[in-house]
């Protein structure tokens, strides 16, 4: 039994509104870990404010 035209819109407009809700997700997700990051490269550039780094002597 094959689906009908209606069915077949319905489910392409699932799919369709489906991927448009994960990659919403994923940008938020990006986005959030993004921010983590910043965040802790603040935490760890105020707690190691004081050292001097030095390289290959």
């Amino acid at each position: 039994m094959s689906d009908s035209p209606d069915q077949a819109v319905a489910a392409r407009d699932v799919r369709d509104e489906f991927r448009a809700d994960l990659d919403a997700f994923e940008a938020t997700e990006r986005k959030l870990l993004i921010e983590d990051r910043r965040e802790r490269a603040r935490q760890l550039s105020e707690r190691f404010s004081g050292l001097a780094l030095r390289v290959g002597e």
